[in-house]
């Protein structure tokens, strides 16, 4: 790499590089010689920033990549329940974009999300994030049986994940569109609202 590659670039093309090799050849394929390859960044790079050990790396890229679906979800409650239904659909729809934007990040999703060690761990983690935004975002008042939101929370976090795992299928892509997978969850959403309200 040039010496204007800034660091955050190459810092980018370690995680595309992991991604990479992870789903094309797995975890066992993840060494710094066949990421420093891939990145183009040399190995005394690699090994300053990320160390000897692939897990740092590993769960770098995880994370990175997870945080393209942790953007847009909101981090303080919504003054209202439409207002919140609202900041779940436009998530849902940035997140469709991002899927066809970056489909390899719900690939690592559900391929690692069982794994042991530190990316299973990384991948996990996102999901909690997702878990933790939607608690976050909602009104106070549907928050006033917390088992029950936490509950919903995690339903939700699954089933919007999974259909973005769908919508990587072009066959799912022609049997739905975008507003029939967003009307699919915010149906959850209504009847959660509809429920907390009783």
């Amino acid at each position: 790499p040039s010496a204007e590659t800034s660091k955050e670039e190459r810092y980018q093309r370690v995680a595309a590089a992991v991604v990479d090799i992870l789903l094309s050849r797995g975890p066992r394929a993840v060494t710094v010689s066949a990421v420093a390859r891939r990145a183009t960044v040399s190995r005394p790079w690699v090994y300053k920033y990320f160390g000897k050990d692939t897990d740092s790396m590993l769960a770098f890229a995880a994370s990175s990549y997870g945080g393209v679906f942790t953007e847009t979800l909101l981090t303080e409650p919504a003054p209202t329940p439409e207002a919140w239904r609202a900041s779940l659909l436009q998530g849902t729809l940035v997140g469709l974009a991002d899927v066809e934007d970056t489909p390899w990040v719900v690939a690592l999703y559900y391929r690692f999300r069982y794994a042991h060690g530190v990316l299973g761990d990384a991948v996990r983690d996102v999901e909690a994030q997702h878990v933790a935004a939607v608690l976050a975002g909602m009104p106070p008042r549907l928050r006033r049986r917390e088992k029950s939101a936490r509950r919903f929370a995690s339903a939700f976090t699954q089933a919007r994940l999974g259909l973005y795992f769908g919508w990587l299928d072009d066959a799912f892509r022609q049997q739905w569109t975008r507003e029939q997978v967003c009307e699919e969850l915010m149906g959850m959403v209504d009847g959660y609202v509809e429920r907390a309200r009783r």
